[in-house]
């Protein structure tokens, strides 16, 4: 369960930097 909450984080944070990266 940890492991699933760490990547949907992951995949979040991932979509933030890629827009702020823009």
């Amino acid at each position: 369960a940890l492991n699933k909450k760490s990547k949907k984080i992951s995949r979040k944070e991932a979509e933030k930097q890629k827009r702020s990266s823009k």
